[in-house]
């Protein structure tokens, strides 16, 4: 049940009517509609009352005195790319009487612009990088990670690559969706964490609830859990904390292999690590490491403990090996 007014569910149940309509509706759109319709009690109201209008529609388009009236009763008072249509009495009562006078005056009154929202591109390099958003909501873009924004009738995110951190401004009305490699992760107010770790797609729940859907299934986070997802497999656990851990500087590793340890510490900072030696690479490794130095830490820790030795260091890049 949402404490939203009904007025404000038939307005946004209208734009997203108008929206489903148009040209061009994406499929981040498209999920974010569901996910709306599915956790907003008055939302899925409204859009039944919306379905409603559609038949009723439909029903008088043919009719010979709504033919005659469309032609001086619908008149576009702005440029079609973002018009709004005003229709006549005799069509106007009708609708009134068929869905109710807010939706129904929110629908024959107005539609949103087909235009696309404008599309902002953000990256980070060596540090994480926060990042305010026009619609209030925070964007922490973790090192060597980049997205592209775009705030319309539907917050959308692109994560391009690494991972951010969501803190979402609240406005059940406009869905805020991430997308990352194909999956989809809908939030309406909250803060979550997604990674696009090759081909493989991580939701970390930190408040809040999220609708993630995958090549694979669909799932409703609760606070506390993480999703990790690819083409094949979908899996739950509660662990978030620790998969966001890298907000806070921190990164913990258990049973990780050597060689996607020293990826994750290779965002941050200006020194690279490579591991020459493919059996090294895949060695099991835990441990916790800080964002800042964490891998002249990780390089310390191997050759203290003779897991391995330093191969060269060269121009910033520390080879290793057994």
């Amino acid at each position: 049940m949402t404490d939203k007014p009904k007025g404000k569910a038939a307005d946004a149940a209208a734009a997203w009517y108008a929206r489903s309509h148009a040209p061009m509706m994406s499929a981040e759109e498209r999920a974010a509609l569901d996910a709306w319709i599915k956790d907003d009690a008055a939302a899925d109201q409204a859009w039944a009352q919306v379905g409603k209008l559609d038949a009723l529609l439909g029903e008088v388009a043919n009719d010979p005195s709504i033919s005659a009236l469309r032609e001086t009763a619908i008149k576009p008072a702005r440029p079609p790319a973002a018009r709004r249509w005003v229709i006549g009495g005799a069509l106007a009562a009708a609708l009134v009487a068929a869905v109710g006078l807010p939706l129904a005056s929110t629908l024959i009154t107005e539609a949103p612009s087909d235009a696309p929202a404008p599309r902002q591109s953000y990256a980070a390099t060596n540090q994480a990088k926060s990042i305010p958003l026009a619609d209030g909501s925070t964007m922490l873009l973790d090192a060597r990670s980049a997205a592209t924004v775009s705030i319309g009738p539907v917050r959308a995110v692109a994560l391009d690559r690494g991972r951010a951190l969501f803190t979402v401004a609240k406005d059940k009305a406009h869905p805020f969706v991430v997308t990352a490699n194909g999956n989809s992760v809908t939030a309406l107010g909250t803060q979550f964490s997604v990674e696009q770790a090759g081909d493989k797609t991580i939701v970390a729940l930190l408040e809040g609830s999220v609708h993630v859907a995958t090549h694979t299934g669909t799932r409703t986070l609760q606070p506390g859990q993480s999703l990790r997802a690819d083409a094949a497999t979908l899996s739950v656990a509660a662990d978030a904390a620790k998969v966001a851990g890298w907000r806070d500087g921190r990164l913990d590793f258990s049973a990780v292999p050597l060689g996607n340890v020293v990826t994750a510490l290779n965002r941050y900072g200006t020194t690279r690590i490579v591991i020459a030696d493919p059996v090294l690479a895949r060695q099991a490794y835990s441990g916790s490491f800080t964002t800042d130095g964490g891998g002249n830490a990780l390089v310390a820790a191997l050759v203290a403990t003779g897991a391995a030795r330093v191969k060269s260091r060269k121009n910033g890049t520390i080879t290793l090996s057994r």
